[in-house]
């Protein structure tokens, strides 16, 4: 077989496989984004108030006229969200999720680079170099997701939602 005949034989399951691999890396990266948006919010809505009610019951004790009550509760309260968020570390998982979606962004541009070299290049392209290629780019997608948190099921479901609605 002619070197031009084996490389339009080999080029559609190469592609194919390609953007396979294009999709699983889009959808991991999307979910990671949705999860690092998501815990980058509970961070803030767990801190925040934790924040202001420590100050409130500090405040109370300076006013004569609080109940006796509110320095208390707001203590509590200020310690049981303080505690959920120490629990929690909603900052890191942010920071985590936002890691991996950026190598995984960066995963998907080399792929599409890839699918766009099959169709820019016009010669015969060497079948062991686009081989040592697609195992390259399928080891680090590998690396990244064994580095990476899972991706909650409420970010793939909002991801995935994301990505149904027209632009």
């Amino acid at each position: 077989m002619e070197d031009a005949q084996y490389a339009a034989a080999i080029e559609g399951p190469i592609v194919e496989e390609l953007r396979r691999m294009e999709g699983e890396v889009w959808r991991d990266q999307r979910g990671h984004s949705e999860a690092a948006t998501r815990f980058n919010a509970l961070h803030y809505l767990v801190g925040l108030p934790a924040i202001v009610l420590a100050a409130a019951a500090g405040a109370t004790f300076l006013i004569d006229t609080a109940a006796e009550w509110v320095a208390p509760l707001c203590a509590f309260l200020a310690s049981a969200l303080s505690a959920m968020a120490t629990f929690l570390k909603p900052d890191q998982a942010a920071s985590q999720h936002q890691a991996s979606a950026v190598r995984l962004a960066a995963l998907e541009r080399r792929i599409r680079q890839q699918i766009l070299a099959f169709y820019n290049t016009g010669e015969p392209r060497d079948s062991t170099t686009v081989n040592s290629q697609m195992v390259a780019i399928s080891e680090e997608i590998t690396q990244v997701q064994e580095q990476a948190r899972a991706i909650p099921a409420f970010a793939r479901r909002a991801a995935r939602r994301r990505a149904l609605k027209p632009r």
